[in-house]
């Protein structure tokens, strides 16, 4: 959770967490595949909402999330994220905080929730687009993040394989997220 030691493997990632600086309001929804998992089939690279579109989906949860994204120096940012989850009986809120760092020549991204330490490891895709993934098998939490930051919006679309899925098939959780930079931040 501290800023790495830099070296020259890190300079090719100088700033790539910048685009990110400042606070970001919005909603996050997670899906389930209403056919459940199915025989494998070809996610295509650089996944987007028209993909979500294409499938049989159901929301299974709405967050009303803020993060808050300071960068330290060009390859160390913290975050502060407050998760609101939406559903039919209460709203329920978690804290959670984080850090995004290169170290080494890699991306990393580590946000700690009152119950868990998440780990995603990172690539840059062209000059806007990060994405995010960990692998995790016990017990079994596999991920997959494509994030774009425009100037004033932020989107994420992704999916996750947990518990006792199959990863040989396709998955039964996605997610999309869409934010906004709050003004004056």
């Amino acid at each position: 959770m501290d800023p790495p030691v830099n070296t020259d493997a890190d300079t090719p990632l100088a700033d790539v967490y910048q685009m990110l600086d400042g606070t970001w309001i919005g909603t996050f929804i997670v899906y389930e595949d209403e056919r459940g998992q199915i025989q494998p089939y070809q996610i295509p690279d650089g996944i987007d909402s028209r993909f979500l579109e294409s499938i049989p989906l159901h929301e299974s949860n709405r967050i009303s999330v803020t993060q808050r994204y300071v960068s330290i120096s060009p390859y160390f940012q913290k975050v502060e994220i407050t998760d609101v989850y939406l559903d039919d009986s209460a709203e329920k809120r978690v804290d959670s905080y984080g850090v995004n760092k290169v170290e080494n020549g890699q991306m990393w991204c580590i946000v700690v929730k009152p119950d868990e330490r998440i780990v995603h490891q990172g690539k840059r895709e062209g000059e806007n687009t990060i994405i995010w993934t960990r692998d995790k098998t016990d017990p079994l939490k596999v991920e997959y993040f494509r994030e774009t930051v425009l100037e004033d919006t932020y989107s994420i679309v992704g999916y996750g394989y947990y518990g006792e899925d199959d990863r040989h098939l396709s998955p039964k959780t996605w997610f999309l997220g869409r934010y906004h930079r709050k003004k004056g931040t």
